[in-house]
């Protein structure tokens, strides 16, 4: 959950104050009943004009319909709120007589449920601490008056304000509350797939030739990425006419010729200019690999330079490519073909994040955003020379839209970290499928390693710098 800002929060605190200060007037026909905002200027508080002293004196009001009025206003605005987040706050009365409120508050569990969300879950007092005081003081009554009714509050006030409760004469709202609150580091939203491509092979030639159809043409390039191909292509000079298809083989025949076929496209009509074609996708490490084509009308002129041994060649009608490539012929040409891939499985890669806390905080989850289902694993380093592992991740299947995995659950089950110091989140992946949510960065926010899919190394060094970002981020404990 994103953090609400102070801004919008003054917006909803003033929203309820408006709304329960109609429904405590429509319950006393006739009066008015104030509020204003805060000295400190920091969100509107209820406040009755003047003590409740004042009040008798003048005779303006009946305390026991006041009370009555403003807590049963409080009760009603969760049923009839028109805003969603409005449920999660409630408006606190100053300097009235808290036993009377309390007593009303005491009778409404759920009023009081909303009470402790209002901290938990939209982080209240860390903007508006008097809110916080006031919310410690009426409860704290509570727990004096009846404690057989509210099972559970001293426990719940210490993990939600971090503060001891204890029976009270006389509670105060200008008590110190230290407030706790959660928060996440990292990118909370959804990427893209538009991951940053790459090419092996070769891009352009210095002459053109005709070939004949229903020849199997491959051609001889090296790879020095791990690679996760997509996509091959052939730039066809001129006169394109009929259809091609387009595959890659491993080097693994005779004399390094063509063997294997790894990867093919179903076809399309040719044109001229590049021909990108999409591959059934395939992982491959640096090595020699074959780019080749297939095509069944002779009128296509190809562009290519010369290259000794770069190509090897067979008889074969259009159609599917055949495994294994079978017996061809060496000649020279190296023609205009080219391979696309991304850097996905294979590598470590890493995003940097710098808490902005202060102090130290426990982490609770690990969030990634997936847009294909695999496996992954994730890790946490610090920022030393090497950089240290400080948690990891067993390997996880994760599916389409944001997956966890508690800190418990992986290595070491409990991990905190330093605001204000750099560290770095990292994931690996086990497919080929479009399985991490890409952000573009700035130079240095993120890094890659080449890396066996595994548990994670204790440090990494010689890592890559990157601009790349991801979809993933940790969540605090409360601190």
């Amino acid at each position: 959950m994103a953090k609400i800002g102070s801004v919008e929060l003054e917006r909803i605190l003033e929203k309820i104050c408006r709304k329960t200060r109609i429904i405590a007037e429509k319950s006393l026909p006739g009066k008015e009943i104030p509020y204003r905002e805060s000295p400190s200027g920091r969100g509107l508080e209820w406040e009755i004009r003047g003590t409740l002293a004042a009040a008798s004196e003048k005779e303006l009001y009946d305390k026991e319909q006041i009370l009555r009025a403003l807590a049963d206003g409080q009760s009603k605005i969760f049923e009839e709120s028109d805003d969603p987040g409005m449920d999660a706050y409630d408006v606190l009365v100053s300097d009235v007589e808290l036993s009377r409120l309390a007593g009303q508050l005491n009778r409404s569990s759920y009023t009081l449920r909303m009470l402790l969300k209002a901290i938990q879950y939209r982080r209240l007092a860390e903007t508006y601490p008097s809110v916080a005081q006031q919310l410690l003081a009426v409860l704290n009554y509570c727990y004096k008056i009846a404690p057989q009714t509210l099972p559970g509050i001293s426990q719940l006030l210490s993990y939600v304000l971090g503060m001891t409760v204890s029976a009270q004469t006389s509670p105060s709202v200008s008590q110190t509350a230290t407030v706790y609150r959660k928060t996440n580091v990292g990118i909370t939203s959804a990427g893209s797939t538009s991951y940053p491509t790459y090419t092996f092979g070769q891009d352009s030639g210095g002459s053109n030739v005709q070939y004949a159809a229903n020849y199997i043409n491959a051609f001889k390039f090296s790879l020095s990425d791990r690679a996760v191909v997509k996509k091959v292509g052939i730039y066809i000079y001129s006169s394109a006419s009929g259809n091609i298809r387009l595959a890659l083989y491993a080097a693994d025949g005779t004399g390094g010729a063509p063997n294997t076929l790894l990867t093919q496209s179903s076809g399309t009509g040719m044109v001229n200019g590049w021909n990108e074609q999409d591959v059934t996708r395939v992982y491959i490490t640096p090595g020699t690999y074959w780019l080749a084509w297939l095509h069944d009308t002779t009128s296509a002129y190809f562009t290519y330079n010369s290259s000794s041994n770069a190509r090897y060649f067979r008889s074969h009608t259009y159609g599917s490519f055949p495994n294994p490539f079978g017996s061809g012929a060496w000649d020279n040409p190296s023609f205009t073909l080219r391979a696309t891939y991304i850097r996905t499985r294979g590598y470590i890669k890493g995003m940097k994040i710098v808490p902005g806390w202060s102090g130290s905080a426990g982490i609770l989850k690990f969030y990634f955003y997936a847009h294909a289902s695999g496996n992954v694993r994730l890790a946490i380093y610090d920022n030393s020379l090497p950089k240290q592992k400080l948690w990891e991740s067993s390997s996880i299947a994760v599916s389409s839209g944001w997956n966890s995995v508690n800190i418990s659950a992986g290595t070491p089950t409990s991990l905190s970290l330093t605001g204000g110091s750099t560290y770095w989140l990292c994931w690996q992946t086990d497919s080929v499928n479009d399985v991490p949510s890409y952000v573009a960065g700035a130079s240095g926010d993120g890094f890659y390693l080449a890396y066996d899919y595994g548990a994670y190394p204790s440090t990494i060094s010689g890592e890559t710098s990157s601009s790349e970002k991801w979809s993933m981020y940790i969540e605090t404990d409360w601190f």
